[in-house]
């Protein structure tokens, strides 16, 4: 899988149409918080991040 940078992927998303939840644009800011989301990556969180036994998102 070739790399982005967040503006790249936010001005991607916007070009296909592509809505956040609320109905808004997508913001490199937004990207960047959404990929730092550890359970995102695939890790547990209760009372500390941990391994989970899911596989992160791709």
């Amino acid at each position: 899988m070739a790399r982005m940078s967040f503006e790249r992927i936010a001005s991607r998303l916007n070009a296909e149409g592509v809505k956040t939840r609320n109905g808004a644009r997508w913001y490199a800011s937004g990207i960047h918080r959404l990929l730092r989301n550890p359970v995102l990556r695939g890790k547990v969180k209760y009372g500390t991040i941990r391994d989970g036994i899911h596989k992160p998102i791709e």
